[in-house]
């Protein structure tokens, strides 16, 4: 999937922000592009007692829109990955060789 995104978004997010959708993003993306790692992204941890109290969590549609990434994945799919990184906290930086998602 090709895409061009805006870097920065157009708002007033902060980096944290623009990393944590970036991440998501390329979470959804292995769904389609690398299914192993799709279904070991699925077998991680998403409850915790944070549930879904944050304001990203709150702002995920608007934030998808902004980003231009409203059309890629399912909201299902882009809130169970950002619960997963909230518990698990970790980076796909790993994923960044021949079967990255991106």
């Amino acid at each position: 999937m090709e895409k061009k995104v805006p870097y920065p978004p157009p708002g007033e997010y902060p980096v944290y922000v623009t990393y944590k959708a970036i991440e998501i993003a390329r979470g959804v993306m292995s769904k389609t592009r690398c299914l192993t790692t799709w279904q070991k992204l699925m077998d991680l941890q998403h409850v915790s007692d944070l549930g879904s109290k944050t304001k990203l969590f709150e702002d995920l549609p608007k934030l998808r829109k902004t980003f231009g990434m409203d059309d890629i994945g399912s909201d299902e799919d882009w809130y169970r990955l950002l619960r997963i990184l909230n518990v698990n906290g970790f980076s796909m930086e790993g994923n960044r060789g021949v079967e990255s998602p991106s």
